[in-house]
């Protein structure tokens, strides 16, 4: 997987309103072995992590920008190995059972 794109859904905001926005994708094009966090860049808007789900992609740029396009296209940069422990290795625990 060398980009991820897809189109853009709202989602309730709640990030938004502490101040770090995040992009909600469309996941209908992802298979189980690209679940997982990746760093990311996109032209316009810089460098960003992405959290891949199964049915949701969630996108977050270190500069805190406030997207309002319909899609996105972000270029995989790595995907970031599951950590022993902290806020990732429950992230890929929790994918492990799906």
């Amino acid at each position: 997987m060398d980009y991820l794109h897809g189109n853009v859904r709202k989602g309730i905001q709640l990030s938004r309103k502490l101040g770090f926005p995040t992009i909600n994708v469309d996941n209908d094009m992802w298979g189980k072995d690209e679940y997982g966090a990746y760093i990311v860049n996109h032209i316009q808007y810089g460098d960003g992590i992405a959290f891949v789900m199964p049915s949701l992609a969630e996108i977050h740029f270190f500069n805190n920008i406030f997207f309002n396009d319909n899609t996105i296209n972000v270029k995989i940069i790595r995907k970031i190995n599951p950590p022993s422990t902290g806020v990732l290795h429950h992230f890929y625990k929790g994918l492990e059972n799906i």
